[in-house]
């Protein structure tokens, strides 16, 4: 049988952009959906449009973050298979049906992941596309691509039962909770599917939560990406490929903060990051440099 779907919105204030979101997923509405809309308590008349849509479960209470209220989601999810759509977001057509035959297909994957595109929000509300993630390295559970690459996490969608073996989304890592989420089912070795369809549109304005851009946002999430890289090289149980990709994944983020900083005349927060790469391998700055080449390189080539 054709798996029940759930799809998660984490939201908070997005009375201009929750409806297009909602939309996208009753144009492709079927028996057995759900769409829960986890909101952490809106003010500006979000809830108030809710309230056209029946379908919908709103749930309306304070939260951590974005991942907490992602986490509450999926506990309250009754779908074989869950998704996550952000409330500045859209599926595009055809995206339930063509993830769900991937799981029909076979019974033992636990997680099927498409291609996505980025537009970015101007002027008139105007949208242009500015990126598309639709390459092999967007989709895989390799340690290397998980690291070095964009790991999309809103085109991939999961067996309800993989986060009960693989455990929720870390608040401690926000806003890379979701990278390290997908370490986490790469460790676990979760089946894992492909299709060739872009499945998901992220939307890139001044408001957005998850798609960032700058130099405060680079440095912030440099210094989240320090924090679990040495909580798993920490760990005795980390594999020895990853802790070595996770060695040169430190490396580059130091050298991503301390650059940042310094570039700034934070020369104390600056040393702080230098520190934290030496703590580590005292070849650090070569490896980051190896790896932003390689970034740069990836990039450059054509999906």
């Amino acid at each position: 049988m054709t798996p029940t779907l759930s799809i998660i919105t984490p939201c908070f204030n997005r009375v201009d952009f929750i409806e297009t979101a909602v939309e996208s997923v009753l144009d492709q509405w079927r028996e057995g959906m759900e769409h829960i809309i986890m909101d952490g308590g809106s003010t500006d008349g979000t809830l108030d449009l809710l309230q056209r849509y029946d379908h919908l479960t709103v749930i309306s209470e304070p939260d951590e973050n974005l991942y907490d209220a992602v986490n509450k989601g999926i506990a309250r999810a009754k779908g074989d298979v869950v998704g996550w759509l952000n409330s500045d977001d859209r599926y595009l057509p055809d995206a339930f049906s063509t993830i769900l035959d991937a799981f029909d297909a076979n019974e033992n994957v636990e997680m099927v992941c498409g291609g996505a595109s980025l537009v970015t929000l101007g002027a008139e509300d105007n949208a242009q596309q500015s990126d598309l993630f639709n390459a092999p390295a967007n989709k895989s559970l390799e340690f290397n691509d998980l690291l070095f690459d964009v790991p999309i996490i809103n085109a991939r969608f999961f067996r309800r039962s993989l986060f009960e073996r693989v455990g929720p989304f870390d608040l401690r890592y926000m806003p890379a909770s979701d990278r390290e989420f997908l370490i986490r089912c790469a460790i676990a070795g979760t089946r894992s599917a492909s299709v060739d369809a872009v499945l998901h549109e992220y939307v890139l304005h001044s408001g957005s939560a998850t798609i960032k851009s700058g130099t405060a946002h680079w440095q912030s999430m440099a210094d989240v990406h320090l924090a679990f890289a040495e909580a798993h090289m920490k760990n005795e149980e980390t594999p020895d490929p990853l802790w070595r990709e996770m060695r040169s994944f430190h490396a580059k983020n130091a050298l991503i903060g301390a650059v940042g900083e310094l570039a700034q005349g934070h020369v104390r927060n600056g040393l702080k990051f230098i520190h934290r790469g030496w703590s580590q391998n005292a070849f650090w700055p070569f490896l980051a440099a190896y790896h932003s080449i390689d970034w740069v390189q990836r990039r450059a080539q054509p999906d």
